[in-house]
């Protein structure tokens, strides 16, 4: 298993005026293993 982490900003709410970091939420998950890939 990995320990590497997936990192994305998500939009909470939208600004208005100038954004605020409030507006958005920095969420980290883990980064899945790879499976099998199939070719059509």
């Amino acid at each position: 298993m990995s320990d590497s982490t997936n990192q994305k900003i998500l939009l909470k709410s939208y600004p208005t005026g100038e954004p605020k970091e409030s507006n958005f939420d920095l969420v980290e998950t883990a980064i899945p293993e790879p499976g099998e890939v199939y070719l059509r």
